[in-house]
């Protein structure tokens, strides 16, 4: 990393995860950039990478945390000190007035691994419900090559409404066809 600051020469380093990217957070503190982290998934109190509460931030963690809404500001107070937080809004919001008019029908069903068990056991438990809407399962890409095992898992009964989606078609074009979402994960967000 040290290297490529060097001969790149950044005013400011995006990233989405701060776990990963500790190494890069400590060579931009080195050379006065500012990192930015771009929120990655489900933030939550409990998360390890990000209950930092009584830290100082430098050499770890970026200087600013980009949240994408207001309903993730408590995560302030779990922050070390000195990281600033700045609340961006919904990317989907400002896509209403063109998706006013359009009808939207069917359940978007985002998928990932540590919700994905319980997403389908809420699924095969509401079938009834679920066998009167057009589904749309969208994987997590670690989730690519299990489509299979995943289908195997939902009742047979919901097998003719459900659609499996890999990457043919982006999240935000698919909340935009539906009605609602189940689950979420980091892309999705």
């Amino acid at each position: 990393f040290s290297i490529t600051v060097k001969i790149n020469k950044p005013k400011k380093v995006f990233i989405v995860s701060n776990t990963f990217f500790i190494p890069l957070i400590a060579v931009c503190e080195k050379y006065g950039i500012e990192v930015l982290e771009i929120q990655h998934g489900v933030i939550n109190k409990y998360a390890f990478n990000y209950n930092f509460k009584d830290l100082d931030r430098k050499w770890f963690f970026p200087n600013k945390l980009l949240l994408l809404g207001d309903g993730w500001s408590f995560i302030k107070e779990y922050l070390p000190k000195g990281v600033e937080t700045v609340v961006l809004g919904s990317q989907n919001l400002n896509s209403e007035k063109i998706i006013k008019n359009k009808k939207r029908e069917g359940v978007l069903i985002v998928s990932q691994k540590p919700i994905r068990e319980y997403i389908i056991s809420f699924l095969n438990k509401n079938e009834s419900i679920f066998r009167d809407y057009k589904l749309i399962f969208k994987l997590h890409p670690m989730e690519y090559n299990l489509k299979e095992v995943i289908l195997n898992e939902i009742f047979e009964s919901l097998h003719d409404k459900i659609t499996i989606i890999k990457d043919e078609k982006g999240i935000k074009q698919l909340q935009n066809e539906v009605k609602c979402q189940i689950g979420a994960y980091s892309t999705g967000i």
